[in-house]
């Protein structure tokens, strides 16, 4: 757990002020580590970008010499199939369909409208009633956002 924080430390120093650092995870043996960097950006984020942030951390990571054995570096967008995280990516999808995963183990699908530090409101539509459903993030247990072609 310290390696990532101090590798989340080295990138938020790397990266630019519109993108951000969702996840970081440093996982298997010690001698075959998977470093996984999920970045995400206010304006989504593309593979150049990823690429340049990449090689950045990597020149970094053997500079200080802070994984000592077999690495792979991995850094991608935190994908669409990937649980909202930080109040960020709320945000940042405000207007888009989800489905919330409350902790109770019910479930509801609307149209994210607000956002606010405690709490989203998501407009739900049933049948031929829309109604605007309050969710406390401390009952949501995970939150999607859905595809829709």
């Amino acid at each position: 757990m310290a390696e990532e924080s101090i590798i989340k430390g080295w990138l938020d120093e790397i990266i630019d002020s519109d993108l951000f650092v969702v996840e970081v995870s440093l996982t298997g043996p010690k001698n075959a580590q998977k470093l996984r960097v999920f970045l995400d950006g206010d304006s989504g984020i593309t593979i150049e970008q990823c690429a340049k942030i990449s090689r950045k951390l990597a020149a970094k990571l053997d500079e200080e010499d802070l994984i000592k054995d077999a690495y792979q570096l991995e850094v991608s967008s935190a994908g669409i199939d990937q649980p909202l995280k930080l109040l960020r990516q709320y945000y940042k999808n405000i207007g888009r369909s989800v489905k919330v995963f409350k902790a109770d183990g019910k479930e509801e699908k609307g149209k994210l409208i607000t956002v606010s530090e405690q709490e989203i409101q998501i407009e739900v539509k049933n049948k031929k009633v829309t109604e605007m459903s309050t969710i406390l993030f401390q009952d949501i247990h995970h939150t999607k956002v859905l595809v829709t072609f």
